[in-house]
């Protein structure tokens, strides 16, 4: 399945099965963007998940419990892509 020309935003991505679909997202063609919740220890992990691979991953700061952050993170992803 190619998702070429796609963005699929991951959230919690950053480790485990959240990862492991980022990563398959981005092997078929998609521009993944993970999002976690950043404290010092998440922020870590983001940086290394999207230096970890040669594929198009990008981090991005998203609390989905907070309307703040969601209109943040949209209009940030609006800009970007």
């Amino acid at each position: 399945m190619s998702l070429n020309r796609k963005i699929a935003i991951v959230t919690g991505g950053t480790a485990g099965l959240g990862l492991a679909i980022a990563r398959e997202l981005a092997s078929n063609g998609a521009t993944v963007i993970i999002t976690v919740i950043i404290t010092s220890r998440k922020e870590s992990k983001l940086k290394k998940a999207c230096r970890s691979d040669d594929m198009n991953f990008y981090g991005f700061q998203l609390d989905v419990s907070k309307n703040n952050s969601i209109i943040k993170f949209i209009e940030n992803i609006s800009e970007k892509f």
